[in-house]
């Protein structure tokens, strides 16, 4: 049971990330969200401060599952 809770935590994060993206009306947006693997990818400048807030938002909260659940959470970001 523990397990199905980690899993609906990282597809919520994920899923409002993609969502907030696609609102905001990014470039190139990539989304992949499938059972252990996803990604999501866009073009954004620097200087797109609701972008990296968004990104940002998301990473805290799969870093901190990650910390939490390390038998269920593994978190790669890429640059």
């Amino acid at each position: 049971m523990g397990q199905d809770i980690v899993c609906s935590a990282v597809s919520i994060l994920l899923f409002t990330l993609a969502n907030a993206l696609s609102d905001s009306g990014v470039e190139d947006l990539d989304v992949s969200l499938e059972p252990g693997d996803s990604h999501i990818s866009c073009t954004a400048t620097y200087a797109d401060l609701e972008i990296d807030t968004l990104f940002r938002f998301a990473v805290i909260g799969l870093e901190l599952l990650e910390e939490q659940y390390p038998e269920n959470v593994e978190f790669l970001a890429e640059d």
